[in-house]
């Protein structure tokens, strides 16, 4: 057989390109067509010809005819020479340069402009991996196809779990885009969704279309239903429109924009819900993160959120890039930096959310404030200084709260004196605070001084046998404050209070944050470190540190002003970590007082990270009369197909859950399905429950989106 395809070839070598005899022992024979403006080859092989006075060659039996990357395999081709054509029957498979697979009984092609049909058969489009069975096809060049009576899917054949009935299937691969007309979507058989027009990628570039729709139920807004589209306007810059379908609200849009330059990024969102149907009020929410760099020293920074009433969140639970938070950010900086010196204006307000709080609890706004800061890298054993500076001006919508301006002041000097076993860093501040309140006229202000002594040594040591690379430290630490008292009761507070108490603040200089306030201090603190060190890899594998403050004198400075502070020492404070294993993380910390021999805070958080898609966290935060909370998430994958997503937050002093989330996602080669249940505590302590569903096809384009982008499941599950 093999001879008699090389005698075919031979022949047709004669037939179609008058070629001396000689020429005719290769195996396959190449046809010089020239059309278009193009020359291209054609190799054809073939058990049987013949040749017709009109040009046209009849090749039967194993027929393959190869074309610029294109070849069209039959039972029997009929090749006009004159048209140009190929009239192929019998088990036709072709195979287009771009990998497309179209098998059928009859195939008709135009070389010169790559059009022509095809009959009913099976076909497989390489670039979406879409498959199925087509009762025509119809080719229109390299660029376009179009495929009647289809039955379209992306899963394998030996798992077709849905696919599309559609009319018409249109692919265009210029741009990239596939479009259904009359499509039924059916799941396992059963139908889905019916649509007269839908538009899907055919790769995995970015191009306008319909996302992944979500819906579900909530006690605040009923049965909802979102459909977002996606338009991809320009290389650097896209949008997606989100309405959303509301049973007891009403129609919403949900919009956001994206956009990147050269020198600038950022994102606007906006809501809006004209006419709610159980307030009567119109309804909006906008944000905009916006981040620019005007020259290489000088950049710009927005972050502007705003709501149209305090209840928004909790009603919408909105798809914006926000958590539920009691104050929304409104601010606007500009920052010059170079190596030593940052310059800043800042202009900012907030949005009070929390109903809880009276008016005169808002935070103030600055408009603006003006700041600078001198701190250059640290020198070594040498005089190092330092300045931090800055006027602002003081407005609140209360108008009973004082409103002004304030210049504050803080030049300090110190010399770190360093050493591998240690270090000695004397420091001495000043601190200058003035006023000029608008309100009432009257002027004011304080200076006062503070001086300190941090101190430590190091140690270390090998343990372990003499094979083991573990390395233990002892790091005690005294540090040492004082400052006189300035009686400051008669001076507003724009932006001072009490930091939370931890570690950390048992080595602040300062008992208040803000320049409002300055503490008079004469104390000491005592602390001590101790590190296991895996000195190949460098993990410290446990970490333990052990602190407290020695108050050698009353604290007559406080906010609000009242009585001294007294106590002669504060709570223990004690934090570990550890890493026990190769899987498991251990983190807590205690706060003990030690006059009343009571415990006053403590929290613990463990973890287990067997791979990277299985972890489940216990944490436990306690802090008396405030708060005794127990906290357990995890991400965990069951088999190849379920993932469990959950957390639940459960107040122990309240006896009552405060925020629960529960989501499953089971996910095939070719489709996934996810459902997302929350109940969680609003703002009038009611609990409010939700679910939330969403399916995707693999092949139909489109991202997660809607509901599910921004639960906590997708989000941090670290507490």
């Amino acid at each position: 057989m093999s001879y008699l395809r090389s005698i075919a070839s031979g022949l047709i070598g004669l037939v179609l390109l008058g070629l001396p005899l000689a020429r005719a022992a290769a195996p396959s024979t190449a046809v010089t067509h020239k059309g278009s403006g193009e020359v291209e080859q054609i190799h054809i092989t073939a058990d049987h010809l013949t040749a017709t006075r009109d040009g046209k060659v009849v090749l039967e039996g194993h027929v393959t005819l190869v074309r610029g990357g294109q070849t069209i395999s039959a039972d029997r081709v009929v090749y006009d020479r004159k048209k140009n054509t190929v009239d192929a029957q019998g088990s036709v498979k072709l195979v287009t340069k771009e990998g497309d697979h179209f098998q059928s009984t009859s195939t008709f092609l135009r070389l010169n402009d790559n059009t022509g049909n095809a009959g009913a058969g099976q076909y497989f489009l390489h670039v979406s991996h879409g498959r199925g069975h087509a009762k025509k096809v119809l080719f229109e060049g390299k660029e376009k196809l179009i495929l009647k009576g289809v039955r379209f899917t992306t899963c394998p054949a030996d798992r077709e779990d849905w696919h599309l009935f559609v009319s018409t299937l249109k692919m265009n691969r210029k741009r990239d885009t596939g479009t259904a007309h009359n499509a039924v979507l059916l799941l396992k058989g059963v139908p889905l969704m019916y649509t007269p027009y839908l538009s899907f990628p055919l790769s995995d570039r970015r191009q306008s279309g319909f996302l992944i729709p979500d819906m579900g139920s909530t006690d605040t807004i009923g049965t909802y239903f979102a459909l977002p589209y996606y338009l991809n306007l320009a290389p650097n810059y896209d949008a997606t429109l989100r309405p959303r379908y509301m049973s007891l609200r009403g129609l919403q849009l949900q919009t956001e924009f994206r956009y990147l330059g050269k020198s600038l990024e950022g994102t606007a969102e906006i809501e809006a819900l004209p006419g709610d149907r159980v307030t009567g009020t119109d309804r909006y929410a906008a944000s905009l993160h916006h981040k620019q760099r005007l020259s290489d020293h000088l950049t710009a920074n927005a972050d502007i959120n705003w709501v149209s009433d305090q209840d928004y969140f909790d009603d919408f639970s909105s798809n914006l890039s926000l958590t539920s938070r009691s104050h929304l950010p409104q601010n606007l900086t500009f920052q010059y930096q170079n190596r030593d010196w940052t310059l800043a204006a800042l202009f900012s307000r907030y949005q009070t959310l929390d109903k809880t709080l009276l008016t005169t609890e808002y935070p103030y706004e600055r408009l603006p404030q003006l700041s600078v800061e001198l701190r250059p890298p640290e020198r070594a054993n040498q005089l190092n200084y330092t300045l931090r500076g800055s006027a602002t001006m003081f407005r609140h919508e209360d108008p009973a709260m004082p409103t002004g301006e304030r210049l504050t002041a803080n030049p300090g000097i110190s010399l770190p004196l360093r050493r591998d076993f240690g270090y000695f860093v004397p420091r001495l501040s000043l601190y200058h605070s003035s006023y000029y309140q608008q309100s009432n006229g009257a002027n004011g202000g304080f200076t006062t001084g503070v001086a300190s002594i941090d101190s430590g040594l190091y140690f270390d040591r090998s343990v372990g046998r003499a094979t083991s690379h573990w390395k233990q430290t002892l790091e005690p630490r005294l540090f040492y404050v004082y400052s006189p008292y300035v009686n400051q009761d008669s001076l507003p507070v724009y932006d001072s209070n009490i930091p939370e108490f931890t570690f950390d603040s048992l080595f602040r200089e300062n008992r208040f944050v803000g320049g409002d306030r300055v503490g008079d201090t004469n104390r000491l603190t005592a602390a001590v470190t101790t590190r296991l060190v895996d000195e190949n890899t460098g993990i410290e594998r446990i970490t333990a540190s052990m602190g407290q403050v020695f108050y050698l004198a009353d604290r007559r400075v406080s906010i609000p002003p009242g009585a001294p502070a007294t106590t002669s020492q504060s709570d223990l404070v004690g934090e570990l970590s550890a890493f026990i294993g190769r899987h498991w993380y251990w983190r807590g910390s205690l706060f003990w007082d030690p006059a009343n021999a009571i415990t006053d805070a403590h929290t613990e958080y463990l973890q287990y990270h067997p791979t990277k898609d299985r972890i489940l966290n216990f944490g436990y935060r306690f802090r008396r009369g405030v708060q005794d909370l127990v906290d357990i998430s995890t991400q965990w994958t069951l088999g190849s197909r379920w993932t469990v997503l959950a957390r639940s937050q459960y107040s122990l002093l309240d006896q009552r859950n405060f925020d629960t989330t529960l989501g499953l996602e089971y996910r095939q080669c070719c489709w996934a399905l996810r459902t997302v249940a929350n109940r969680r505590i609003n703002q009038n302590s009611q609990q409010v429950n939700s679910v939330a569903v969403q399916i995707s096809f693999s092949g139909l384009g489109g991202t997660d989106s809607g509901s599910l982008r921004n639960t906590p499941l997708n989000q941090t599950i670290l507490p």
